[in-house]
């Protein structure tokens, strides 16, 4: 037989039902015998001091009844003061060599191998006689005895179990509902690949509910990185296709169709450039890879990131197309602890980025200071910028607007520098306008 979740939970919370109920049911079989034994105690008491009230009274053959001497299951007898047997329920011979007690109190004693509380009461007549009465009862009532009006409850017992089971049983499918669904969804995405499957539950805010929460977020990311990894698989070959196409076709004609040597140095140099193109491709996407997956390691050490910055505003300054302006706004002495290659990576592709998509006499604006204590970096230029669709998929591995197609970039600039920043725990965030220019602001 199968043994399910719901099947050992439903008897585990029956097993503990019944332990708490037997628990239970010790304590107040306890408290009940105590409280017999007390009301026992007083009834003892209650008993000896009525027949010794009616013994004050008068003789004990005048004042008292044989019915007086009996008292449920108390035992009632008088002795004279030296200790002789006058009258009462004389039951045990033993207790004629027993002394008597002065003190008042209870005491327990054995007869024919059982325990008996005994009470014992000296009383001065009238007639200034003195007597002792004795009273005797069981220190102990079977337990039966005691039960035998509440039978009933042993009866109810096995069905408030069944009903327990039956009730854990129910209460354990609703409680473990969300956990079948997500089973259920998984497999389903499982056996057709559809990763739009969500698991459809209520938001009951218990610890179920947001398992299952968690869970559809993470189909949500699987779902993304899935079609994030099928366009990279996609644009990627795209990429490499045309490099390897133009070898190609360069190597053909270089072997069938080129009779003098400068052509066929042209053709060699064509085939040198698209090799370099692949080359870089192929060097970028293996970056991405190791950033990710920590493949390799880049080790901190303390960067000081103004140096760095004005270093490489000097070099790209010196470029001057398009008559463009670099300006710069550098705090001195600004270090952190980073990897100064994947930085020096970062900030050249923003201020590429920024280069390419300037305009005619166009402006660089830098900025480096801190923010809340941290380095705070922002490129400024006054470009073709971009609209709001262009923004949505700047991120996007080999996205290129249709404004930078004929650009020699291959789209994986802003998609690194955003992965730098990620992997060094900052944030880069962008705004443009068309035609007014971009500005990217990375806090590290």
């Amino acid at each position: 037989m199968k043994h399910t979740l719901k099947w050992k939970l439903s008897l585990w919370f029956t097993l503990i039902l019944t332990l708490i109920t037997l628990l239970m049911g010790v304590l107040v079989v306890t408290v009940f015998r105590i409280n017999h034994t007390r009301q026992k105690e007083e009834q003892l008491q209650s008993a000896v001091e009525e027949v010794a009230s009616k013994l004050k009274r008068g003789s004990p053959d005048k004042s008292l009844k044989d019915e007086d001497f009996f008292v449920g299951d108390i035992s009632l007898m008088i002795y004279d003061e030296d200790g002789t047997y006058i009258s009462g329920v004389h039951s045990f011979q033993e207790l004629n060599e027993l002394d008597f007690s002065t003190e008042k109190e209870i005491r327990t004693i054995s007869l024919m191998g059982d325990e008996y509380r005994c009470l014992d009461k000296k009383v001065h007549t009238r007639h200034d006689s003195t007597y002792y009465v004795r009273g005797i009862c069981k220190k102990n009532t079977p337990i039966f005895l005691i039960l035998k009006d509440h039978l009933y409850l042993l009866l109810i017992l096995p069905l408030l179990l069944l009903l327990g089971l039956c009730g854990g049983y129910f209460l354990t499918g609703k409680f473990l509902l969300p956990i079948h669904q997500i089973g259920k969804t998984a497999d389903q995405i499982g056996k057709s690949g559809d990763l739009t499957k969500r698991i459809e539950i209520k938001d009951t805010g218990d610890e179920l509910s947001s398992l299952a929460n968690t869970f559809n977020e993470m189909f949500d990311r699987v779902e993304d990185n899935f079609l994030a990894e099928k366009q990279f698989t996609s644009n990627a070959s795209h990429e490499l296709r045309t490099p390897v196409a133009v070898i190609l076709a360069n190597c053909e004609y270089g072997l069938c169709d080129v009779e003098q040597k400068e052509e066929f140095l042209d053709v060699l140099s064509s085939i040198e450039k698209q090799g370099h193109k692949m080359e870089h491709l192929i060097e970028t996407l293996l970056l991405f890879t190791r950033i990710q997956q920590g493949t390799e390691k880049y080790p901190f050490t303390t960067v000081n990131l103004s140096d760095m910055v004005s270093s490489l505003c000097d070099d790209y300054g010196l470029i001057g197309s398009n008559n463009i302006t670099m300006t710069t706004e550098i705090t001195p002495g600004i270090t952190l602890s980073a990897n100064a290659t994947l930085l020096e990576l970062m900030v050249q592709n923003l201020l590429q980025n920024a280069y390419r998509y300037n305009k005619e006499s166009g402006y660089i604006h830098v900025i480096l200071t801190t923010k809340n204590h941290r380095p705070f970096l922002l490129v400024k230029d006054g470009g073709v910028g971009m609209s709001k669709d262009v923004l949505a998929h700047i991120w996007d591995r080999f996205y290129r607007s249709d404004a930078s197609r004929n650009s020699k970039g291959m789209g994986l600039g802003l998609s690194l520098v955003k992965e730098i920043v990620t992997y060094h725990g900052g944030t880069i965030e962008v705004e443009s306008k068309e035609g007014e220019g971009s500005i990217f602001s990375v806090l590290l």
